[in-house]
């Protein structure tokens, strides 16, 4: 049975939906991304197999109880477009009720076609009662979050978004705003630390902060410290939710590849974490390699070319609010600098940080890195309609 349901009709472009809970229409949906990035020099490839568990409710704890549409814009058997509706207990709870999100957009330079299909998105988040859309997020703020409005020279890093700059000027001609400011910072990592590392070196020793690595032989008990902390610091940022026990497994399960124990740390106070911050190598040129599948001679090379990344993301530095202003992120992040050093890092991309996070971005600044890139989470007030069924 075709589950194509055709939805709308633009001059030419067809709206039709894919069934989430069909693997062949979810890898249809997924694919579809070769098709309308592959020719970008700075789109990362991801893995199809990851994107198909992550897109799907049943498999992915963050968007379990939640309710997913997938639509793609077609100009007869060519893909030109496509986006989702995501909606969940997780996905909206760091947000006022009412919000629904979308995600996963990508469009040609073809004005016709995105206009139909951010119209599609949000006749449906009309249809399910809601009173303001929000996104983009793939599937959440922590995958692939934004559009991209700044640094389209430079590459993405692990898990943040690349898109052609045309991209903003299709929510702007939707009545779409600018909701959120993130940025990327870059800089060189050299053998010298800057001096606003070693000042708040000296400042969080002197307040008794000891800087420790996990031990991965425990790493559940590890885990569990490190997500306390993480709670800890980041409870009162824009849209952040605690996660379950199955959320951080998740996590833990996805990420593990990737972390090296020197390069997670936690700042100790009186032998209680109290900071934590984590670098991870950057994988880009490895998914680029892979190119979304793994293969018998591609795993290899990819393997290969992970162990030789100079490229680091730091995309969490986190401090209990009763221990800020003791230098304890410097400290975290000097930390891992001599480490990545080591290790052969020579460049750290530092992302995604709020705009409005003025503590951070100026922590950020003091140890001379630059933005480099700048994306913004766009918003929609929908006209409150009654609740209609699925």
């Amino acid at each position: 049975m075709d589950s194509t349901i055709v939805l709308t009709e633009v001059d030419s472009v067809v709206i039709a939906e894919r069934d989430v809970a069909r693997k062949r229409d979810r890898r249809e949906f997924v694919e579809a991304a070769w098709e309308l990035l592959g020719d970008e020099a700075n789109w990362t490839p991801p893995m199809i197999s990851e994107e198909l568990d992550q897109i799907d409710p049943a498999r992915n704890p963050f968007l379990a109880g939640g309710h997913v549409r997938l639509f793609m814009a077609m100009r007869g058997r060519r893909v030109v477009g496509r986006i989702a509706y995501l909606e969940g207990p997780y996905l909206v709870a760091g947000f006022e009720q009412g919000v629904g999100c979308f995600g996963y957009f990508a469009c040609r330079p073809d004005a016709e076609a995105a206009a139909a299909l951010l119209e599609s998105v949000t006749t449906y988040a009309r249809s399910r009662g809601r009173s303001r859309l929000l996104g983009p997020f793939s599937p959440t703020l922590y995958d692939y979050p934004g559009i991209l409005e700044e640094g389209f020279d430079a590459r993405a890093t692990l898990l943040t978004s690349f898109n052609p700059p045309w991209y903003r000027d299709f929510f702007a001609a939707a009545a779409f705003v600018r909701c959120k400011e993130l940025l990327a910072f870059e800089i060189a990592v050299s053998e010298e630390l800057p001096e606003g590392l070693l000042r708040a070196e000296q400042l969080a020793r002197r307040s008794g902060i000891e800087i420790r690595h996990p031990d991965f032989r425990s790493f559940s008990g590890e885990l569990k410290r490190f997500f306390e902390v993480h709670w800890g610091a980041i409870n009162a940022n824009w849209g952040e939710v605690e996660f379950t026990d199955g959320q951080r497994e998740y996590l833990a399960q996805h990420m593990r590849p990737l972390l090296r124990k020197e390069l997670v740390a936690f700042a100790y106070y009186k032998d209680q974490p109290v900071g934590i911050a984590l670098a991870i190598p950057d994988g880009v040129e490895a998914l680029k390699t892979l190119n979304g599948r793994l293969g018998p001679i591609r795993a290899p090379l990819a393997m290969y070319r992970l162990s030789r990344t100079d490229s680091a993301r730091l995309p969490l530095i986190g401090v209990l609010p009763e221990h800020r202003r003791r230098g304890i992120d410097g400290a975290l992040i000097a930390d891992l600098w001599r480490e990545g050093y080591r290790r052969g890092i020579r460049r750290c991309d530092i992302s995604w940080v709020l705009a409005d996070n003025h503590r951070m971005v100026n922590t950020i600044k003091r140890i001379g890195a630059a933005p480099r890139r700048r994306w913004w989470i766009y918003s929609k007030t929908l006209q409150e309609t009654a609740r209609q069924g699925d």
